[in-house]
């Protein structure tokens, strides 16, 4: 399973040789870090059943200041089926949750292809209804979530778009893949999302030329864009660039977040 996992990681990922010596989502940190991450309640290998009866798991972290309210939450959504045991997800976790947000990371059905997309969709969907019925216990306000996808977890990006979907409040995506997202913005009953891009310039044409596309879809359909482009970045740049401009795209994205959900 470990040499799967990096298998998917390697071919979602790319930049210079010296990063991709480092590349291990597994192990690797989040550069950027906020005070209280080491003081986070986590409930672990939590159960949610999709649509078809498969029943799949997901972490939560939550704040650990004392206070039982419901707060605005995130879901984290990697380029793998799971990703809840890689470091560079336990950190995003205990930043979201340091900073008062309940962070969801959830497992999903995602094979290679068109039909990967599809399951991994609805099985987010699928998680998303299964937050709401249960966001009193994850300390949870419904109406305030965002969506964080990475990487291939860009694919789940046309979700927040559809009437048919749970509405999101935001979507943030840092290197996405965002085949599908364009598409689902042009429908004619397609929700208005605002959404939070970061582009990494040191990545492959391959993505680099959907987020360009999926600009183009946002202005076209008149969608809240912000995008940000980072030059001197690689794919994966918060835990592979030790750099300023990586920290603040970080923090750049959290503040986007807190205005969009109330937080």
């Amino acid at each position: 399973m470990r040499k799967l996992l990096l298998t998917i990681a390697a071919l979602a990922c790319a930049g210079t040789a010296h990063a991709q010596q480092r590349r291990d989502p597994a192990t690797v940190e989040v550069v950027y870090k906020v005070e209280g991450m080491d003081k986070v309640r986590v409930l672990a290998d939590r159960r949610f059943t999709a649509a078809d009866g498969q029943t799949l798991a997901y972490d939560a972290y939550l704040p650990d200041d004392g206070e039982i309210e419901p707060r605005a939450a995130i879901v984290f959504v990697g380029g793998a089926p799971s990703v809840r045991a890689w470091r560079w997800y336990q950190d995003h976790g205990r930043i979201a949750a340091a900073q008062r947000f309940v962070a969801l990371i959830p497992d999903k059905r995602f094979p290679r292809g068109p039909e990967g997309a599809a399951q991994g969709i609805a099985d987010t969907a699928d998680f998303l209804r299964h937050v709401a019925a249960n966001a009193k216990t994850l300390e949870i306000d419904p109406d305030r979530i965002c969506l964080w996808v990475f990487s291939a977890g860009g694919r789940i990006a046309a979700l927040p778009y559809r009437a048919d979907a749970p509405a999101v409040d935001c979507l943030i995506g840092f290197y996405p893949i965002l085949d599908g997202a364009a598409e689902a913005m042009a429908d004619a009953s397609a929700r208005k999302v605002p959404a939070f891009v970061v582009r990494a310039g040191r990545d492959i044409d391959v993505i680099n030329s959907g987020i360009t596309r999926f600009a183009a879809a946002a202005l076209s359909a008149n969608q809240a864009l912000t995008l940000i482009n980072l030059p001197d970045a690689d794919h994966g740049f918060e835990g592979l660039n030790d750099t300023e401009e990586s920290r603040s795209a970080m923090q750049d994205a959290y503040t986007f977040m807190a205005k969009e959900t109330g937080h």
